[in-house]
């Protein structure tokens, strides 16, 4: 007789034999072996889901059914006596698994969308198993009392990213963090498109596991938690947090953000390692808690892109990144002349010089501390809009070969336009 989860079967075997050594009636399973065998059903059901378990929460239900199910089942075969006999347990172990399979596992998998708004009330599904939704009030307490548990309570989210994960009905089991990485990929895919949909800081929370197993027609959470290490809120404390203004998605938007992230998630596994550092770098840039780090980041992002294999860094950025992102030549010189002020910046950040005064108050203004925060901004929405324009209009596969790459761009400057 074939089993599909012989780990399992191995153990709860070794376990039956050791109790019909040790016992001539059924009375010291209830202490001793129904103990041992009860951790054992606990800990299939701990790793067939997720590897961090939260011990306050107790597996007694679960673990009980199956070890009832399984005990019944052996009495029967053997007719109430401890009595080993291999052919019997095989056809309980079978039976077992049956009833331990019967159904999927679906587990949900929960991040709070933290400083979030959004104009419709409705659930964003952006695919099978991905939304953004509002939780209900039983997910809402379990998040509330999550977070104090772990300290993190920056205000609760009106919003989170629901990610469903339906699991194999059976099977030798998946390694801890089977599934978890699985959502993991799904949650960046969704904070990667709403931070390219437009501007504004949009973090996520630590990821939450909620897991209803189904079986005999019965559903109840069993859930745990665990914080995955994605980019959440800045390192800063959460003072800084509360003065963002919430991310606002609009109605309007919500059928953009569905294209940005289908074909984000189209596209992810092709990414070239020169693209994975234009996005690495633009997401860094949401959790720096300085305006000239963030910077930094944005124009490695933007040099990625646009300088590559030119000695005049910053012109050639200026120039090519101008004629790929502007077809109106007026908005185009804007864009050259505002980058080569971008790139200005960073070089003097790098070389740890303010400058020549005029230069400075070239940028500056009146107010550094604004002319800063807004030549930042505008970085950031050059990085963006090139990032979008390369993953809509099919440039990705240019970026497998950079000298195509350059070529294609100082193609577009010969040409005069996109």
């Amino acid at each position: 007789m074939e089993f599909r989860n012989t780990t399992l079967y191995e153990k709860l075997r070794g376990c039956m034999t050791d109790a019909c050594k040790d016992s001539l009636s059924w009375r010291p399973h209830t202490t001793k072996y129904q103990t041992l065998i009860e951790s054992i059903l606990a800990e299939e059901i701990v790793h067939r889901n997720i590897k961090w378990w939260a011990r306050n929460r107790p597996v007694a239900d679960e673990a009980a059914a199956w070890l009832t199910h399984f005990f019944e089942g052996y009495q029967e075969e053997t007719q109430n006596g401890l009595v080993w006999n291999a052919e019997a347990f095989d056809r309980v172990f079978s039976r077992l698994e049956d009833f331990l399979y019967q159904d999927s596992y679906i587990s949900h998998f929960v991040s709070p969308l933290k400083p979030f708004s959004c104009d419709s009330s409705a659930s964003v599904e952006l695919e099978t198993g991905v939304c953004i939704r509002k939780p209900d009030n039983f997910l809402s307490n379990i998040l509330r009392n999550q977070e104090l548990n772990i300290g993190y309570s920056p205000g609760m989210a009106d919003w989170v990213v629901d990610v469903v994960i339906k699991q194999p009905k059976s099977v030798e089991r998946e390694p801890g963090d089977t599934y978890a990485t699985q959502a993991s990929k799904k949650l960046r895919m969704v904070l990667q498109s709403l931070r390219l949909l437009h501007q504004g800081k949009v973090f996520v929370g630590p990821l939450y596991y909620l897991i209803y197993p189904e079986f005999a027609g019965f559903r109840h959470n069993i859930g745990a938690l665990m914080d995955t290490g994605l980019t959440t809120l800045p390192l800063v404390t959460h003072l800084v947090y509360f003065t963002l203004a919430p991310y606002q998605l609009a109605e309007r938007e919500l059928e953009e953000l569905k294209t940005i992230y289908r074909l984000v998630a189209k596209e992810i596994s092709q990414y070239p390692d020169s693209f994975s550092l234009v996005l690495s770098r633009f997401h860094d840039y949401f959790s720096r808690t300085s305006e000239l780090d963030g910077l930094l980041d944005l124009v490695i992002a933007l040099e990625a892109l646009f300088a590559g294999g030119s000695q005049e860094i910053g012109y050639s950025l200026a120039l090519r990144c101008s004629y790929f992102l502007e077809p109106d030549i007026e908005k185009r010189k804007a864009s050259f002349s505002r980058l080569r002020d971008i790139y200005y910046l960073r070089s003097s950040v790098v070389h740890g010089r303010p400058g020549p005064p005029k230069k400075w108050r070239k940028l500056r203004g009146e107010d550094y501390d604004i002319a800063l925060v807004s030549i930042v901004a505008d970085a950031e929405e050059y990085v963006r809009q090139a990032i979008r324009k390369v993953i809509v209009d099919k440039h990705l596969d240019k970026f497998q070969n950079l000298k195509h790459w350059s070529k294609f761009l100082d193609d577009l400057i010969l040409k005069g336009s996109t």
